[in-house]
């Protein structure tokens, strides 16, 4: 895979230059539609990423849908809504506009969530490969007839389409759409299974993001970004889409020792070097962990709430610590006991606007 390198300057060709630095075969914008700059939302919904790869799970589509979600919360001043905040009706590569497509509006626990004004954002990853087999030939052997062997590997090319849309209806605000060669066998063992994809996303994602700055800037009101916290594995695990079945529901007849072995294998993915012990704590209760202490919270906390309001996932924290007003009542797993704490943060400092 071709290293990825955003250029950086602010001019028109600067933006649009992608240097792929190995030849043409690199990563290149294929369509473009930028974010208007009268589109002022007064939040983001993300919705699970449709995955048309190899071996697609739902695991990975919740995986790869929160990873969005965290650069949106490094990008922007904005609230988030992800998949763990709704229920879908559609598969994800149906799901296009929040009000139609999920339950947003009238959630199971009966409290009703306005998205006027809020804009959603849809990633659609696909990739076409092909099996290529191409003569090795073996150096070590001295003759001068030398051995040839036969290896066979992938060609693979990845095309990544990011769509903002109206939240309310299908109207397309901002398309950006990536597309490179990859390689499936790049990667390290217990981590990003796929990081080809995961660069191409990010920089669809930063592209759209930097076309739209100055209208998802926010009003620089955000306290907490989610930083130094892990998303909840066990909700990761449980989650389910409309022809995605759950991880959970694929494991329910394997043997409870498996099926935990399984768990504690992919905090391997999601937080290497946490320690058993911890990631026994996570896997029990559900929660955010903390990864960076940042007091009130230790290192090893698991929180489980923000004021009445269960916490899975970043974005929820971020979320509703920014409604906070004043100190915010966080509920917190520490030592396997349940305890209550008060956090005050300040406000972060507005981002910078190009």
């Amino acid at each position: 895979m071709c290293p990825l390198r955003l250029a950086l300057s602010m001019s028109v060709i600067g933006l649009l230059a992608l240097v792929p630095g190995c030849g043409a075969a690199g990563p290149k914008f294929a369509e473009e539609t930028p974010l208007s700059s009268p589109v002022a939302p007064r939040g983001i919904v993300v919705l699970p990423m449709a995955l048309a790869i190899p071996g697609a799970t739902a695991l990975e589509t919740i995986a790869r849908s929160h990873e969005v979600a965290a650069l949106l919360l490094r990008r922007t001043d904005l609230p988030v809504l992800g998949p763990l905040d709704f229920t879908m009706q559609k598969s994800p590569d149906e799901a296009m506009v929040a009000a139609t497509d999920t339950d947003l509006l009238m959630r199971e626990d009966g409290r009703r969530v306005d998205v006027h004004d809020w804009i959603t954002l849809h990633v659609l990853v696909t990739e076409n490969r092909a099996t290529n087999t191409r003569d090795i030939v073996d150096e070590r052997q001295k003759d001068p007839k030398k051995k040839v062997f036969r290896q066979s590997g992938f060609d693979s090319r990845v095309r990544v389409e990011v769509t903002v849309r109206d939240a309310m209806r299908p109207r397309v605000l901002g398309h950006v759409v990536l597309e490179a060669d990859d390689d499936p066998t790049n990667f390290e063992s217990g981590g990003d299974p796929r990081p080809g994809i995961t660069r191409l996303v990010e920089a669809a994602v930063n592209r759209l993001v930097d076309g739209g700055s100055a209208a998802l800037a926010g009003r620089g009101q955000r306290k907490s970004r989610g930083d130094g916290l892990i998303d909840n594995l066990p909700a990761m695990l449980a989650w389910g889409a409309p022809e995605v079945p759950s991880l959970d529901s694929k494991m329910k007849d394997e043997p409870e020792m498996l099926r935990e072995a399984k768990v504690l294998e992919l905090w391997d993915r999601f937080a290497p070097g946490l320690g058993v012990r911890d990631m026994r704590a996570a896997t029990k209760h559900s929660g955010v962990i903390v990864r960076v202490a940042r007091a009130p919270l230790r290192v090893g906390d698991i929180v489980d709430q923000v004021g009445s309001e269960s916490v899975r996932a970043r974005y929820q924290f971020d979320r509703l610590l920014q409604g906070c007003v004043g100190a915010c009542k966080v509920g917190v797993w520490r030592n396997d006991e349940h305890v209550d704490l008060h956090l005050q943060w300040p406000n972060a400092a507005p981002l910078v606007v190009p």
